[in-house]
């Protein structure tokens, strides 16, 4: 079977190391696959200003750093012209899989010979895009994948699609995994930290402070595709 996998951006992010893994799997078991990313389009000048000055972070339409897709052994082509999708752009296949809202937009408009579309839903994207227009895409009758009991419920009850299935994200315990140790003598607490507010960051956060008004020797370490030491959401002392 021909797939082709849509990615609006390709980054470190949770996002795209699931899709780089279903692609490198599904290639294992024969069929031919291929990862198309978008170019995002560039903001202007202001917005980015603030974003950097907020965030203290690389900006993703600035970034040519690391991508999961990198080692995922697919072939993967990167789109030249700005969150712009034609036809010609896309490899003909038996299924298109597209992840975030805006793709599985610009993919309504391609010809069937580009593939049958099936919606990958990562997460309910409404904090990245208008209400109306992401809804207006869970809406749409096509086949969708989804990653979470939550997130498959939250689609037949609202959105009555016709057909949903429930893939959870796997984790590969000869990757994730560490020996046996005992306790730090600095008690340690480690979080992830995203500035998407549905990632809930802003708890953990205050969970630590919470912990550590009990204990003034607990330390923090953060990690995250956008974590910086000077971060102003972070604690001061941030590893």
């Amino acid at each position: 079977m021909k797939i082709t996998f849509l990615v609006p951006y390709a980054d470190l992010s949770g996002g795209v190391r699931v899709v780089a893994i279903h692609a490198r799997n599904l290639q294992k078991r024969g069929h031919k696959v291929k990862v198309v990313t978008l170019t995002p389009k560039r903001p202007p000048l202001k917005v980015r200003l603030k974003s950097f000055l907020k965030n203290l972070r690389p900006l993703p339409w600035d970034e040519h750093g690391p991508s999961h897709l990198e080692e995922a052994g697919v072939p993967w082509k990167v789109l030249d012209q700005p969150h712009t999708l034609r036809a010609q752009d896309m490899p003909e296949a038996d299924v298109l899989v597209p992840t975030w809202w805006e793709t599985v937009e610009l993919s309504s408009r391609l010809p069937s010979s580009k593939g049958v579309l099936c919606h990958f839903v990562q997460a309910y994207e409404v904090f990245g895009g208008p209400k109306e227009r992401v809804d207006g895409v869970l809406a749409e009758p096509c086949f969708k994948i989804t990653v979470s009991r939550w997130l498959q419920e939250l689609l037949e009850k609202k959105f009555s699609p016709s057909k949903v299935a429930l893939v959870p994200n796997a984790v590969d315990l000869d990757h994730f995994n560490a020996p046996p140790r005992g306790m730090q003598e600095r008690p340690t607490v480690g979080v992830m930290h995203s500035s998407t507010r549905d990632k809930g960051c802003d708890l953990a956060l205050a969970a630590f402070e919470e912990a550590r008004r009990k204990n003034p020797r607990l330390r923090l370490i953060s990690f995250g595709k956008w974590t910086h030491p000077q971060n102003p959401d972070l604690p001061s002392d941030t590893t």
